[in-house]
């Protein structure tokens, strides 16, 4: 019956029957077209005829409720709950996890998704099954042959590079980048501070760059470094030297 009571529900009963998401057939894996959260409520006409049918034996269903397990597995109609994962102090995994991605930014994001939680010492196949959950709980999912193509190879990915590919990304509340929204002890500025006013303003500046975008990561190519403080070659290649021969980086 595809119009139960002209409402538009297909009806399955007397040996048809549903695969639900995340059955998988083959090479297939089944998911929702529409989230979970977005599926409207039972309609009470369905649910009085039940009861009626049915004498002493309630649907336990409430008229204009969330769709059944909707408020167990999704989060304000948005997607998933996160799972436990390591890494928690990563704000970046969080921010893809509740984005509902757009078409141009979904490979990115769950090859970065994916890559970070392999980065924060997560199990592959545990960082596949989050990222897999990710990519099904959006309004239009990557197909299974894209999602292959995330897992063939894994990449190191630095603070910045996520910031550069993923515009959207906001590392202000990241507590690995700066813990209790503070520079660390081991923080290039922090262990210089008091050599500060003796550098030069091109050194000043370079490191600055150094203590705030690149905080915690390798020392960055001198084009990126032009690329990020909008500074001239020259500049940033005195600054480099001159930090060098001071023995502030290497």
């Amino acid at each position: 019956m595809k119009n139960l009571f002209g409402l538009g529900i297909e009806l399955k009963a007397n040996g048809n029957y549903v695969v639900a998401p995340p059955s998988k057939i083959g090479d297939f894996t089944y998911h929702f077209v529409i989230p979970l959260s977005q599926i409207k409520p039972l309609p009470e006409k369905i649910i009085k005829y039940l009861e009626g049918t049915l004498p002493g034996m309630g649907t336990g269903i409430k008229e204009g409720g969330p769709a059944p397990g909707a408020e167990v597995e999704y989060k304000k109609g948005r997607a998933l709950s996160l799972p436990r994962y390591n890494g928690q102090d990563r704000y970046c995994i969080k921010q893809i996890w509740d984005r509902e991605l757009k078409a141009g930014e979904r490979d990115s994001s769950l090859f970065i998704l994916y890559n970070l939680l392999l980065q924060n010492k997560n199990k592959a196949d545990y960082a596949k099954k989050i990222t897999i959950l990710k990519n099904n709980s959006l309004v239009k999912p990557l197909t299974d042959q894209e999602m292959k193509k995330l897992f063939r190879k894994g990449y190191r990915f630095k603070c910045s590079t996520v910031r550069e590919t993923l515009p959207y990304i906001e590392c202000s509340k990241c507590r690995f980048k700066f813990k209790g929204g503070v520079l660390g002890l081991g923080n290039i500025i922090v262990k210089n501070f008091m050599k500060i006013p003796k550098l030069e303003p091109s050194e000043q500046r370079v490191l600055l760059i150094l203590g705030t975008y690149f905080d915690g990561e390798e020392e960055p190519t001198q084009y990126k470094i032009i690329k990020v403080g909008g500074l001239s070659k020259n500049t940033v290649r005195k600054g480099i030297e001159g930090l060098r021969k001071k023995g502030i980086i290497k």
